[in-house]
């Protein structure tokens, strides 16, 4: 397995490698992890989004990731990343490992496994989505069929007919 890179400047801050093996959608999606910033009650809750662009178009994220409650008291998180992003060796499910920390001695890992069949349906619908509010019925359509193609029941709620 790839090891992490260090990007500094705590002792914590490491980043995932990038993915290997066959991702069936490499030709149309780009996938992209984000680590958004968030407060709740005025105490720092971030949050990590998971999704994918297509054909160059804007990143959507159909998974967003919370760090899960440990105590009943809440805990300002110092930050939420990715430790892996993999497929499964048969290529049909993808996961993340996503690392979380509230103080120095604290770390939390989840676990989050998707078919990845069905991100890329949700990732192509969601983005057909914004084609369509731009105003780009063409490209809608087009992003409908392929997260047909991919998952119908994930793409029903965005690709109804």
């Amino acid at each position: 397995m790839p090891a992490l890179r260090y990007r500094g400047p705590a002792a914590y801050d490491y980043e995932a490698p990038p993915l290997t093996g066959t991702w069936a959608f490499g030709r149309d999606i780009v996938l992209h992890v984000a680590e958004v910033k968030g407060t709740s009650n005025g105490v720092a809750t971030p949050r990590l989004r998971f999704g994918g662009s297509v054909q160059g178009r804007a990143a959507v994220f159909p998974i967003e990731i919370q760090r899960p409650p440990v105590d009943s008291v809440p805990s300002e998180i110092h930050f939420i990343r990715p430790n892996a992003v993999a497929l499964s060796p048969d290529g049909q499910d993808l996961g993340l490992v996503v690392h979380s920390a509230v103080g120095e001695y604290d770390s939390t890992y989840t676990l989050h496994r998707i078919p990845a069949r069905t991100l890329a349906a949700r990732i192509y619908a969601m983005t057909a989505v914004n084609a369509r509010s731009e105003g780009d019925l063409a490209a809608s359509r087009s992003f409908c069929a392929l997260a047909v193609a991919a998952d119908a029941a994930a793409a029903r709620a965005a690709c109804e007919p």
